[in-house]
């Protein structure tokens, strides 16, 4: 197996840890609600906009699993939107109209992921994947009709869209060396942004909405030896796409389309999972400032990072 596979395993295997997952064997027997020690604070992450931009969904761990929240965009105001006992959840993203949610709910007993829906007020849970493998980083189409995600149950990870209620399910990368991932619709929905280890080179690429014209606009060899990693976020204008990646450390990182123009926008680490703000103004995302990870936000050129979240 390659040193980019084995990185790409690797990479998926952080994402599990990311959810505080531990492997469990057997038949699970009830437990009670699960809550923190004392002494431990939560890690917040994941933090996604409303289409309005009045509110930010996140995932947290403060009430002892990782559930969905809510908050308002200025930190305040934040409740539980989503429990569901039986399962590890996380990722949310808006729909784009603000009256549903995807997020990712994946099983302690077997570690396997699978994508719902609800509505934003967290009622009316429904299953859109149910194949016996990892389903994961749902994004939805500019018009809310489709919805790209990445599921490893053809072996690799893989990128494929379905109809917004779990219908027609398609892939659109294959390839047998490499997996694909942390795909993103563009603005305008005919375009894909995705990350993938194909060719020796981690790299982001851009395809069109059917899967063709599949074209790398960088890699970790123009970035220095730095990986992208895990997540990316087109900026409402279609200009720019805003990533992590990580060497010896994690930061966040703005590039044109095109691959010209790189910029760090985070330069203390760690950080990761970046979301636009709808008006493009601003980018919500996740740091480890004070030992354990929380929400900020900062403008869209790095500047006038605040902290939301401190649980």
């Amino acid at each position: 197996m390659s040193k980019r596979n084995y990185f790409l395993i690797n990479i998926f295997i952080l994402v599990v840890l990311a959810l505080g997952l531990s492997a469990c064997f057997g038949t699970p027997t009830p437990t009670p609600v699960p809550t923190l020690a004392p002494g431990v604070s939560a890690e917040d992450t994941s933090p996604t906009w409303s289409p309005d931009g009045s509110r930010i969904a996140f995932a947290s761990n403060r009430d002892g699993k990782f559930d969905i929240f809510m908050m308002n965009a200025d930190g305040s105001n934040q409740t539980r939107l989503i429990n569901k006992p039986e399962t590890v959840n996380t990722a949310p993203v808006w729909s784009p109209d603000g009256t549903r949610l995807l997020f990712v709910a994946t099983k302690t007993e077997d570690e396997f992921s699978h994508i719902f829906l609800a509505n934003s007020d967290g009622s009316q849970l429904t299953q859109l994947t149910t194949t016996p493998r990892r389903d994961v980083s749902p994004a939805w189409s500019p018009d809310g009709t489709r919805i790209v995600f990445a599921s490893d149950r053809t072996g690799n990870l893989e990128v494929f869209v379905m109809n917004a209620d779990g219908s027609g399910q398609k892939r659109l990368t294959s390839r047998a060396d490499s997996g694909s991932f942390a795909p993103v619709w563009s603005p305008d929905g005919a375009r894909i942004a995705f990350i993938t280890n194909r060719d020796d080179a981690v790299g982001i690429f851009v395809m069109n909405a059917d899967g063709s014209n599949q074209t790398r606009i960088m890699d970790d060899k123009s970035l220095s030896d730095l990986e992208p990693d895990l997540k990316l976020t087109w900026s409402p204008d279609g200009q720019r796409i805003v990533f992590v990646a990580s060497s010896d450390s994690t930061k966040i990182y703005s590039v044109n389309v095109d691959g010209s123009d790189l910029k760090p926008l985070v330069k203390e680490p760690p950080a990761s999972a970046p979301s636009f703000s709808p008006d493009g103004k601003r980018i919500a995302f996740t740091a480890t400032r004070g030992g354990n990870p929380d929400i900020y936000i900062m403008n869209a050129d790095g500047s006038g990072i605040t902290r939301l979240t401190n649980k």
